[in-house]
C-alpha cells in the first residue's frame, strides 16, 4: 500500500512518456515519506473514450489509495506534491487531478506470495 492509479486520455500518449509518468508517481510517494517504498505500487491506464465536461480535452486523474492513518494535513502535501510532479512533466495537459482515497482497513484483503 498505497496504490496509485493514474487515469490518463490515450491522445497523451503521443506527447507524454507513460513510463516516465508512471515512475515519477512512484517516486514521488517516496519522496513523502508516508510509506515503505517496498510497498508501493504504482500504474497508468489510458482511455479511448472520453469527455471532459463540454469537449475531449486531454486530462490526467491520479488516484493514490491508502490504509487510514496518515492525518489530513500529510494527504494534502502528497497530493500537492504530486500535482507539482507531474504537472512539471506534462506542462500542457489541460486538466490534472489528485485524489486520495482512504481505504477500509477491517475490509480490505491482500494476498503475497513469498
Amino acid at each position: 500500500m498505497p496504490h496509485c492509479v493514474i487515469e490518463y486520455t490515450n491522445n497523451l500518449s503521443a506527447e507524454v512518456d507513460i513510463n516516465n509518468m508512471v515512475d515519477v508517481a512512484f517516486e514521488t510517494i517516496v519522496q513523502a515519506g508516508l510509506f515503505n517504498q517496498t510497498a508501493i505500487k504504482a500504474r497508468a491506464i489510458s482511455y479511448d473514450h472520453y469527455k471532459s465536461g463540454l469537449s475531449k480535452d486531454d486530462y490526467i486523474h491520479i488516484t493514490i489509495r491508502i490504509l487510514p492513518g496518515r492525518t489530513p494535513k500529510q494527504k494534502s502535501t502528497l497530493s500537492a506534491l504530486m500535482l507539482g510532479n507531474i504537472g512539471a512533466i506534462t506542462p500542457n495537459t489541460t486538466s490534472i487531478s489528485i485524489e486520495i482515497v482512504d481505504l477500509d482497513g477491517d475490509c480490505y484483503e491482500k494476498r503475497v506470495l513469498e
